[in-house]
């Protein structure tokens, strides 16, 4: 697995494409080797699927790819209940 196999990744576990801005975060992600510690986006435009790119991330770095950057623990914070419940269930 590599990088350019999110978007094939993100299809087969939704059904449909990423956004762009999902795909240009993981090759960020491994260009720069941390996560942005803000992620700002409109309502509707796949913040939850943060989820999703921590997931593949930790799939690389079992195959050794995205080295320290891949995580076991992934913690979501929002400070909204029904986010909270709606990440719980997408996750």
């Amino acid at each position: 697995m590599k990088a350019e196999d999110f978007e094939e990744f993100y299809r087969e576990v939704h059904g449909y494409d990423p956004f762009p801005w999902q795909s240009n975060l993981v090759n960020e992600v491994l260009r720069h080797g941390t996560w942005p510690s803000l992620l700002d986006a409109p309502t509707g435009l796949g913040k939850t699927s943060i989820l999703d790119v921590a997931v593949f991330l930790l799939a690389l770095g079992a195959e050794g790819d995205a080295g320290q950057i891949a995580r076991r623990r992934i913690f979501f914070v929002v400070g909204r209940r029904l986010v909270v419940d709606q990440a719980e269930a997408h996750a």
